[in-house]
């Protein structure tokens, strides 16, 4: 996720709020998609309220906003707190959770 904000942000003239569709460049983390690109707008939008406020409620809010917007998009668990950070898929293929 904090790639695809850089890179939405980085886009010519997009400050990262809701509407602001200038050109994607071609596909590259979902870059030509809209549907994600407008959840990458939501999670902006969440995140800079989080840092202006600094409450613990504005940064859960943040966190609860961006497991909801990848949710369809996460086939790893992303954002899980039972996960504790440590996922299953790994790039060695020896490693299981079971």
């Amino acid at each position: 996720m904090s790639a695809c904000c850089t890179l939405r942000r980085q886009q010519p003239g997009n400050t990262g709020e809701s509407g602001n569709r200038d050109a994607a460049p071609a596909a590259f983390l979902l870059a030509d998609e809209g549907g994600w690109l407008e959840r990458v707008d939501r999670c902006l939008a969440a995140l800079d309220a989080a840092i202006e406020s600094g409450s613990p409620e504005a940064i859960a809010n943040f966190c609860m906003t961006v497991a909801r917007e990848i949710e369809p998009y996460n086939e790893v668990g992303l954002c899980d707190p039972d996960a504790r950070n440590m996922y299953c898929y790994t790039a060695l293929p020896q490693q299981s959770c079971e």
